[in-house]
């Protein structure tokens, strides 16, 4: 699961639930990147979930996790999102970090 090999970026779309009350704390461990598309669904009951986007600006560059509340998924009103930006809109803040550059 946190093995550099496993792909986190945008090719795949990872669906990640838990019965935890907030994402676990290994996620600080995965590969991530700005490009990942990962949620991860926090079981409230059977029926109802909270759903987080996850995603760290740069595993590689010592870049920090950053969850976002993205909506909410129910048996009685189906899927909720509340994002209103673009993906890389709603992540370009990078907070401070510093990324490896060449011009050719």
């Amino acid at each position: 699961f946190q093995r550099q090999h496993l792909r986190h970026n945008e090719s795949y779309f990872w669906l990640m639930p838990t019965k935890r009350d907030r994402v676990p704390e290994y996620f600080e461990k995965l590969p991530l990147n700005i490009a990942t598309e990962m949620t991860v669904a926090l079981k409230l009951t059977n029926e109802d979930y909270l759903l987080y986007d996850v995603y760290n600006p740069s595993y590689r560059h010592g870049g920090k996790l950053n969850v976002t509340y993205m909506g909410s998924w129910n048996v009685n009103n189906g899927l909720n999102v509340v994002l209103t930006q673009y993906k890389y809109k709603r992540r370009g803040n990078l907070y401070g970090l510093v990324l490896n550059a060449s011009i050719a």
